[in-house]
């Protein structure tokens, strides 16, 4: 029987611990943040989310990128020794690039706007959460979802501390859930008077279309809406970010210490895995890390049943290997 390795997917720490990848920190003279193309927090900016960007033109062939694995002094996987394995096979995945990134910064951001502009503070905030949570489920009911999206919420499940930029925990569908219900309470249960709140709203709307168009796909004219979508939301989200860091907004992120509309690579990275990896390798609902997941935490429960001395190859032996 023969076989080949025709994608590797993964969430970025990964590809980075295991495979050499680039990381998102900021490396080198121009602070590059992308495995994927040269974008960096400088001259070529990851944060430029037109059609026309920059950094569109400086996508990363094999051959470029081993040179810059090389040239770097970073080690090159034995991977890359696989007959017809490159690097453009290496993907990003929306589980981890999307529910576990940008919807998690999304959500928690508007659940603190929400809590602020309901005249809460982090040290008291129990009444505004228990609002926004009974919105969530009244959305829920109204939307008849099979079960609720959150059994509780709490001020360290939106900000780890008061200095800290929001990023809501809770586990990767349970995000999808919930972008669904903070869309309908939003645009039906919550004021949106201010241009801001209108702007907000259209942010999620478009996620929520993305997702959509995604799971629903009837073909590459589906895939290219979500496209549209992201970049549309992406866009919005950049507009404002900008407000954030205007000086002279009265509300900005100097006035209360932390940003709120921060932009991560992790943003750019969802839009290269909708414009471009896509056109490779498909509809990324297709192919998600969530039954990989699902195997992970079935391998450590029977792990931890298993004598130490003997685990590697017990659990090959008794796990679905």
């Amino acid at each position: 029987m023969k076989s080949s390795i025709i994608k590797l997917r993964g969430d970025w720490a990964w590809h980075k611990a295991a495979l050499g990848m680039m990381g998102w920190g900021g490396e080198g003279p121009t602070r590059r943040c992308c495995f994927k193309c040269l974008a960096n927090f400088s001259t070529l900016n990851f944060r430029d989310f037109f059609e026309t960007a920059l950094w569109k033109a400086t996508l990363l062939t094999h051959d470029q990128f081993i040179a810059s694995v090389v040239e770097s002094g970073c080690y090159v996987s034995a991977i890359f020794d696989l007959p017809g394995f490159r690097h453009g096979m290496i993907t990003a995945d929306l589980m981890h690039c999307g529910d576990l990134g940008v919807l998690l910064y999304l959500l928690g951001i508007i659940m603190w706007e929400l809590i602020v502009e309901m005249n809460g503070v982090y040290s008291n905030c129990k009444q505004q959460i228990h609002g926004i949570l009974s919105y969530l489920r009244t959305a829920a009911r109204q939307l008849h979802l099979k079960k609720q999206p959150l059994n509780n919420l709490t001020i360290g499940m939106i900000k780890g501390k008061g200095t800290s930029s929001p990023k809501l925990k809770v586990k990767a569908s349970d995000a999808r859930h919930i972008l669904r219900c903070m869309k309908f309470a939003l645009e039906k249960l919550l004021p949106m008077e201010t241009e801001h709140a209108k702007q907000r709203f259209l942010v999620v709307k478009h996620f929520c279309d993305m997702y959509e168009h995604l799971q629903h796909s009837v073909g590459m004219t589906s895939m290219q809406a979500a496209a549209t979508s992201m970049r549309k939301a992406l866009l919005l989200w950049n507009e404002l970010r900008h407000a954030d860091i205007d000086p002279d907004n009265p509300h900005n992120w100097q006035t209360r210490g932390f940003f709120l509309w921060k932009l991560y690579p992790k943003h750019h990275l969802l839009q290269h895995l909708l414009e471009d990896q896509m056109l490779i390798t498909g509809n990324p609902v297709g192919h998600w890390c969530y039954a990989d997941e699902s195997e992970i935490g079935a391998a450590v429960s029977l792990a931890q049943t298993l004598q130490y001395h003997y685990l590697q190859t017990s659990l090959i032996d008794k796990h679905r290997l």
